[in-house]
């Protein structure tokens, strides 16, 4: 589910946990690639310096200019803060 959230700016971010289920539904610009030998599948986004490989649990942000990042959840739940549902931009 996409939620809004803003760090210690005014600036808001929209993000999304990245949570694959049967690699059934990908959150926007997150991009799957199958590794032909071993079947694997490798979740990436492309940023502004190029590809990022996304992992389940990271969460993945859209700025400002809808470029796309991703960050691990230990550091997003401590920087960033969610507002609240209704929040409209």
């Amino acid at each position: 589910m996409i939620k809004f959230y803003r760090r210690n700016s005014s600036i808001v971010f929209r993000a999304e946990k990245f949570e694959p289920i049967g690699g059934s539904f990908l959150p926007d610009g997150v991009l799957c690639y199958e590794n032909p030998y071993t079947r694997d599948l490798k979740f990436y986004i492309e940023t502004l310096e190029g590809r990022m490989e996304v992992k389940p649990g990271d969460y993945v942000v859209t700025g400002v200019e809808n470029e796309k990042w991703a960050i691990k959840p230990s550091i997003f739940e401590k920087t960033y803060f969610e507002l609240e549902e209704d929040y409209q931009i």
